[in-house]
């Protein structure tokens, strides 16, 4: 039955009622979890929360946090947000519904993630945003790929995933400067996570994606790496609808987009980003439109960096809350490739 009700949750996640009828199947077995949900679902509904509600909800997550893979009493919990860090493992958010991780934003070690996606508070959710703990960007990412695919079977409800998104450091001047080095096992993801919908890649070198029947939202910033981005113009998605690119690698892969419009029939937008000061917007358009004449170009130039007022930096937990505040909306409004200028 357990089975069964995840698979309906999974398919109408907004339905609150068939949640409950989860969280009470959960509590007629014994489990604990199943309290959880029923106060995670009443939070919903309340904007002012019962001191003793918040009260025994807090107990219950420190009780179980191993088991249910929270941060514990290390957690900062705020209604269904949680955040926190493990020293020298990870940092991490949560937001939490009716029991389960709804959305995660993960920066840390390889071995943590793979304990935490595997874990049953991880069944039903729904977006996951994973980067590198600290300024370890010596790395690619592949490891992260592999702990996604080994654990496919657990994330079934997933339909949005980020790689490399936690921290905006693409400058002016287009180029992505501390993002993972490569992420050269991407075609495994396609092959794992059929059901993604939405995807989002930041890397500094060369990447490889598969062939996504289902998804459609893609936005992929690469550093200049133009084999990679002429790979995945060859890829067949059937569904994309939105295309997200940085556009001097488009233009110099131009022959690569021959034969656009029958490889993705589906598209309708790409936005192509360029550095501050390229004049190539108009040449630009003019290419994708001459491939594909049903898409909507959109040029998006990024600012100048001598005129932008420098933006104070967050620190780990902000911004691991921030990207957790837009996983959350993502999951809620649909795909919509994320504009992080």
């Amino acid at each position: 039955m357990a089975r069964g009700l995840e698979d309906q949750i999974i398919a109408r996640p907004g339905d609150r009622a068939l949640r409950q009828v989860h969280a009470d199947w959960l509590a007629d077995g014994g489990d604990p979890r199943g309290e959880l949900a029923s106060l995670q679902l009443a939070m919903e509904e309340r904007a002012e929360l019962p001191a003793e509600l918040v009260a025994r909800h807090r107990e219950l997550v420190e009780r179980h946090c191993l088991t249910w893979q929270t941060l514990g009493a290390a957690s900062r919990w705020d209604g269904l947000f949680a955040s926190g860090s493990e020293l020298d493992v990870c940092t991490m958010a949560q937001l939490w519904r009716g029991g389960f991780i709804d959305a995660l934003c993960f920066s840390g070690r390889g071995d943590r993630l793979r304990q935490l996606l595997g874990s049953a508070s991880c069944r039903l959710t729904r977006h996951v945003d994973v980067d590198f703990f600290g300024d370890r960007v010596e790395h690619g990412y592949e490891d992260a790929v592999d702990a996604l695919c080994e654990h496919a079977g657990n994330l079934r409800a997933l339909r949005s995933l980020g790689i490399g998104v936690l921290v905006d450091v693409t400058g002016a001047d287009g180029v992505v400067k501390y993002h993972g080095s490569t992420m050269e096992n991407g075609v495994r993801l396609a092959d794992a996570l059929p059901q993604l919908t939405q995807l989002t890649v930041r890397v500094r070198g060369p990447y490889t994606l598969g062939d996504f029947t289902r998804l459609r939202a893609l936005d992929v910033v690469a550093a200049g790496h133009r084999p990679s981005l002429a790979a995945l113009l060859d890829r067949r998605l059937p569904r994309l609808e939105q295309l997200r690119l940085p556009g001097p690698d488009l233009l110099a892969v131009a022959d690569a987009l021959a034969g656009l419009a029958e490889r993705l029939p589906a598209l309708r937008r790409v936005t192509a980003v360029l550095p501050h000061g390229e004049g190539v917007g108009e040449l630009l358009r003019a290419t994708l439109i001459a491939v594909h004449p049903r898409v909507a170009v959109e040029i998006v130039q990024l600012p100048d960096p001598e005129s932008s007022q420098e933006q104070p930096l967050l620190t780990e937990p902000e911004r691991l809350r921030l990207a957790l505040a837009t996983a959350a909306a993502a999951a809620e409004t649909g795909p919509t490739p994320r504009n992080k200028e």
